[in-house]
C-alpha cells in the first residue's frame, strides 16, 4: 500500500503544531510517511512573529521519512492554505491527507486513512475519508466505520480524481437553490446551515472552503467515510482560533482505544447511524453556541421560512 503524504496548514500557533505533530509520531506509520508542513501568514499583522515561531518549530520534527517545510507567507486565509496543501500534493501523488494544526490524532490515524484511502480509490461515490466523527455511533464497534454525507474539515484525506472534479461554485449554487429538496439535503434536513456558509462566501468573501467542498460533493451524491468514534481531537477551543474566540471544553478525550484495522462497508449511507450522527452534531451546536434544543429548532424554522422568501419560484418545491 502506497502511503499517502500527509499536509498541515498552520500559521502562528507553534505550541498546536507541536503537539499535532507529537501525536502523528506515536502511529506505526508515520516514519514511513511523508510530512509537510504549510505555513501561512496571519491576517493581523501584529502576529507575524508567531508565524515566523512557527517556521523555526516546524523545521526541528524528526520521526518521518520526509520532512518538507513550505514557506507561504502570501497565503493569509485558511482556504488559500488548504488549496495550497492538495494541488501542492497533487502534483505527484494521487491522494493526500490534510490536518489543521490545532488538532490531536489516535495512534491508528494514518492506519485508518492510509487503508481507506487505498480501498475506495477507484470508487467514485465516496469523496472524502473524514477521521472525525461528533459521537459514538455504537457501543462495543470499535472497528466498524460509516458513510455519511457530509464533509469534514478536521482531519480528512481526498483523491484527485474527486478534487479536480469539482465545478466553480456560482455553478453549484444556482443548482442547489434551484430545488427545496436539494437545499433540503444539502443543510441535512434544516439541522445543518450549510446555504448560510455558502450566500456569506458569495456576497462576503467568507473564508469557508469546506462549504464549498461539500456543496460539491452534495451536487455529486458522493459519500464520506467516518470512524466509529473519532480518531480527532480538536485542540483549538482555547480561543486561538479564528473561529472560535471563546474557550469551551469539547470532547479532550478519545473515546475508544485504537484498531490494529477497520471494517469497511460498500459506499451506501447507514441511515440508522446517520441519525445516531446528526443527534451527535446537534450536541455539538449546543455547545458550541451555547443553544438550547429549542433555539436550535425555532433557527431550523426561521431559516426554512427565509429560504423561500429567497429562493422560491414555480417548481421550486417539485421533486423532477
Amino acid at each position: 500500500m502506497e502511503l499517502a503524504p500527509i499536509y498541515i496548514a498552520a500559521c502562528r500557533r507553534p505550541g498546536h503544531l507541536a503537539q499535532l505533530v507529537e501525536s502523528l509520531t506515536l502511529n506505526p506509520l508515520a516514519k514511513e510517511s511523508e510530512l509537510h508542513i504549510v505555513v501561512g501568514a496571519p491576517k493581523n499583522p501584529s502576529e507575524f512573529h508567531l508565524a515566523k515561531e512557527t517556521l523555526k518549530v516546524a523545521s526541528s520534527f524528526l520521526g518521518f521519512r520526509v520532512l518538507e517545510i513550505h514557506e507561504r507567507f502570501e497565503l493569509k486565509t485558511g482556504s488559500s492554505l488548504i488549496d495550497y496543501c492538495v494541488r501542492d500534493a497533487f502534483k505527484s501523488h494521487e491522494k493526500v491527507i490534510v490536518l489543521e494544526d490545532d488538532l490531536l490524532v489516535r495512534n491508528d490515524f494514518l492506519q485508518y486513512m492510509n487503508s481507506a484511502l487505498d480501498k475506495y480509490r477507484h470508487d467514485h461515490n465516496v469523496g472524502q475519508i473524514s477521521a472525525w466523527n461528533f459521537g459514538l455511533m455504537q457501543k462495543d464497534c470499535p472497528q466498524q466505520t460509516y458513510f455519511f454525507p457530509n464533509t469534514t474539515s478536521w482531519g480528512w484525506g481526498t483523491w484527485k480524481r474527486a478534487w479536480d472534479d469539482r465545478e466553480d461554485l456560482e455553478s453549484n449554487y444556482k443548482w442547489v437553490v434551484e430545488k427545496s429538496h436539494r437545499l433540503k439535503k444539502f443543510n441535512h434536513g434544516g439541522t445543518y446551515n450549510d446555504i448560510g456558509m455558502i450566500e456569506a462566501i458569495r456576497t462576503r468573501n467568507y473564508d469557508a472552503w469546506d462549504a464549498a467542498w461539500a456543496l460539491d460533493c452534495c451536487r455529486k451524491g458522493r459519500l464520506v467515510l467516518y470512524p466509529n468514534s473519532s480518531l480527532i481531537l480538536n485542540n483549538g477551543f482555547d480561543g486561538s482560533g479564528l473561529n472560535f474566540k471563546k474557550s469551551f471544553k469539547w470532547n479532550d478525550a478519545f473515546t475508544e482505544y485504537p484498531q490494529n484495522q477497520f471494517i469497511f462497508s460498500d459506499s451506501k449511507i447507514s441511515r440508522k447511524n446517520y441519525r445516531s450522527f446528526i443527534k451527535a452534531h446537534k450536541k455539538w451546536v449546543t455547545k458550541s453556541y451555547n443553544w438550547s434544543k429549542w433555539i436550535i429548532y425555532v433557527d431550523i424554522i426561521l431559516r426554512q421560512v427565509r429560504q423561500h422568501k429567497l429562493y422560491y419560484r414555480p417548481g421550486f418545491y417539485s421533486k423532477k
